[in-house]
């Protein structure tokens, strides 16, 4: 299932970024997320900052969709390359089971638009599991989506505090 979610901000990519890095904006998106992360490693290759990154959900799944995975919550590891030069970012993520049959990826660009930026994340999201994939994919994305939406909010009004909206 294809994945492709577009949000504008008021603020320059520069800006952008700068609230991406903000310690203080990543706190807060924590606390008001259902999903826990933890940074397993960070490191520069060929110019590009790479996290390593564990993710787990206090949200339980649904029971036909927790009896295919076998766990009560979603968890995960992902891989993100942040390219400051090309103002991207790749991810992509390491099921804990079904590794064969599952397929989580894409990539993030920040662009300037019309009164700031937009931010783009494409990508797609594969479970080859009998009888859930469509439905385990459907669940992926909607989630991405709400969460995308909810953390655009919280951005916009740490921009606009900081940045005055553009």
């Amino acid at each position: 299932m294809k994945l492709s979610i577009r949000h504008t901000f008021p603020c320059t990519v520069e800006q952008f970024w700068e609230s991406y890095w903000d310690e203080g904006l990543d706190a807060e998106f924590q606390r008001t997320s259902t999903m826990r992360r933890t940074l397993l490693s960070e490191v520069v290759e060929d110019g590009k900052r790479v996290r390593h990154q564990r993710f787990e959900s206090s949200v339980e799944l649904p029971a036909p969709v927790a009896a295919a995975l076998g766990t009560k919550t979603l968890a995960y590891e992902q891989i993100t390359a942040i390219d400051a030069a090309d103002s991207s970012l790749s991810w992509r993520v390491l099921p804990p089971i079904y590794k064969d049959r599952i397929k989580a990826e894409g990539q993030m660009t920040v662009r300037p638009s019309t009164g700031g930026c937009e931010r783009v994340v494409e990508g797609v999201v594969e479970v080859k599991i009998a009888l859930f994939g469509g439905r385990i994919e459907s669940l992926v994305v909607e989630n991405l989506q709400r969460s995308e939406d909810l953390s655009a909010a919280l951005r916009t009004r740490w921009l606009v505090a900081r940045f005055g909206g553009g």
